[in-house]
């Protein structure tokens, strides 16, 4: 006879976790594709934790992209990776470590009268073996000045921006 014993979680499922992105532009509608954000593995294991996201042949990071929207209103980004991350009995008790960023300059090129979102967001995402073939998945998002935690519920990292028509 031969054991085997497996224990997996969909990060993006109902109760397991999941990390959405989203963006909001103030005073103007949000056109697709308008603003980039970059997602970096990090860490000792950054590899590992960009092999977690999809990513393939040494690369450790990505970028994703904003979708319409009307001005105000947060829209999660296209293509989110965190989407189809999952875990299994050998990520017990493994952090995985991302950064998170808006790219561009404020007020410069594309983004005239524009204030973008400056914040860097540190994300270390957990998944802990309960045992039973299920996994409790922890995760916890530095926006550089406090640790949000989050177990088995759903993160947000939000960026916001803002347009003033006068700063042209």
């Amino acid at each position: 006879f031969k054991n085997t014993y497996e224990a997996k979680a969909d990060y993006n499922a109902q109760g397991a976790g999941g990390l959405d992105i989203t963006k909001k532009l103030n005073n103007r509608n949000m056109t697709a594709d308008q603003f980039t954000f970059t997602i970096e593995a990090t860490g000792d294991n950054a590899e590992k934790a960009a092999e977690k996201l999809g990513l393939v042949d040494g690369e450790t990071s990505t970028t994703v992209k904003n979708n319409d929207g009307a001005a105000g209103a947060a829209v999660s980004v296209v293509g989110n990776p965190f989407e189809n991350m999952t875990f299994d009995e050998t990520d017990d008790g493994v952090t995985y470590t991302y950064t998170i960023k808006e790219e561009g300059k404020s007020g410069e090129g594309d983004y005239a009268g524009y204030k973008l979102d400056s914040t860097t967001y540190t994300v270390k995402i957990t998944a802990t073996d309960d045992g039973d073939g299920t996994m409790t998945v922890k995760t916890v998002v530095n926006d550089g000045a406090a640790d949000k935690e989050y177990t088995d519920q759903r993160a947000t990292v939000a960026f916001e921006n803002t347009y003033k028509a006068g700063d042209v």
